[in-house]
């Protein structure tokens, strides 16, 4: 079997020069339905894996964002308590100290 040369390709798929590189560049298509059927089921795969991702991400967000809202009102509860009850129990207890240290002052 001698070397193919470039400028004598039977099917001009190879094109060159003396001398020159080659490069050799073909797409073909198998024409067996197996293949085709295992080649439409992985697109179909990486399709479902990207879409399924995707969602994913999205419901993740969405759960952080109820966390974040979940939190966010747990701080207003407790933004109200510190101004509503607590404040009024503290102004209470901060009262019963005061007279309690004129009562210890006026017993000695």
């Amino acid at each position: 079997m001698s070397p193919m040369h470039a400028e004598h390709s039977p099917d001009e798929s190879v094109h060159g020069a003396p001398h020159g590189n080659v490069n050799v560049n073909r797409f073909t298509f198998s024409k067996d339905t197996l293949q085709w059927i295992t080649a439409a089921i992985c697109a179909a795969a990486v399709l479902a894996v990207i879409i399924v991702s995707y969602l994913l991400h999205d419901a993740y967000r969405d759960i952080q964002t109820q966390v974040w809202l979940k939190q966010d009102k747990e701080e207003e509860k407790f933004q109200k308590f510190v101004a509503g009850p607590y404040a009024q129990l503290a102004g209470e207890l901060k009262a019963n100290e005061i007279l309690f240290d004129q009562c210890k002052e006026k017993r000695k």
